[in-house]
């Protein structure tokens, strides 16, 4: 079985890492044929003899980061919202303010930086030979843990709304079916517990169809404490 594996760092809120994996699979075919050979003589002893063919095809599984980087600027809740929760959205289909603010939910965010006003996603590629089942997870307990330090039930004292989601469809036509994909935003962080997201049932090979973009979604509550949070998702692809 052949097996290579990359590491990349991703940007997402306030540093967040992203790792992602490339997997090997080698797909063995054996082709079995007997040939008989036939009696030469009536007086004679009657043998038998086999012979066996055979084929060995390998294909690799592979997934690559063409866009590896979501940066949603710094900033902090904005008290005067009555929701508890300020939503950055990294493909802006949250709130916004008209067509040139097209933001997450910009009432109850304050930005203090200018990184908010464009779209930005992550763009996986599947750049083996074969079909991939691509899933994500993260390295924390639970979505209390990366925005107030501690898991839930002892995590953020005031609200129930932490959650980090992720939202696939095709960056190429083709690349994966609709009913394959999430359904929207999935969380892969939940107040208090973490999933493992399926991100697309069978992301295809060919070179005209063979990428997805990944967008970001952070509840952000808002007695999350002040500081930089990182957090590693890790994107793992299967031969299917």
């Amino acid at each position: 079985m052949n097996k290579n594996q990359t590491d990349s760092t991703i940007v997402l809120l306030l540093i967040l890492a992203i790792v992602f994996s490339i997997g090997g699979v080698v797909l063995n075919y054996v082709l079995l044929s007997w040939v008989d050979v036939p009696v030469l003589s009536v007086t004679g002893r009657v043998t038998d003899s086999s012979s066996t063919v055979t084929l060995t095809q390998s294909g690799t599984a592979g997934i690559i980061m063409t866009d590896s980087n979501i940066d949603l600027g710094q900033g902090y809740y904005n008290a005067s919202c009555t929701t508890g929760v300020s939503i950055l959205d990294s493909n802006k289909t949250y709130g916004g303010a008209g067509t040139n603010d097209q933001r997450a939910n910009p009432s109850c965010w304050i930005n203090t930086s200018n990184s908010l006003g464009a779209l930005n996603g992550f763009i996986l590629g599947n750049n083996g030979s074969v079909k991939v089942n691509v899933s994500a997870y993260g390295n924390q307990q639970d979505a209390e843990q990366l925005f107030c330090g501690v898991p839930s039930p002892n995590g953020c004292p005031l609200t129930s709304s932490a959650a980090v989601a992720l939202f696939s469809e095709n960056d190429e036509g083709g690349s994966c079916s609709a009913n394959a994909l999430t359904n929207g935003f999935e969380n892969i962080l939940q107040q208090n517990q973490n999933v493992t997201l399926g991100i697309c049932d069978a992301l295809d090979f060919s070179d005209a169809s063979d990428s997805i973009n990944i967008w970001a979604k952070l509840s952000i509550p808002k007695d999350a404490t002040a500081g930089a949070k990182t957090f590693t998702i890790t994107f793992q692809a299967l031969a299917i």
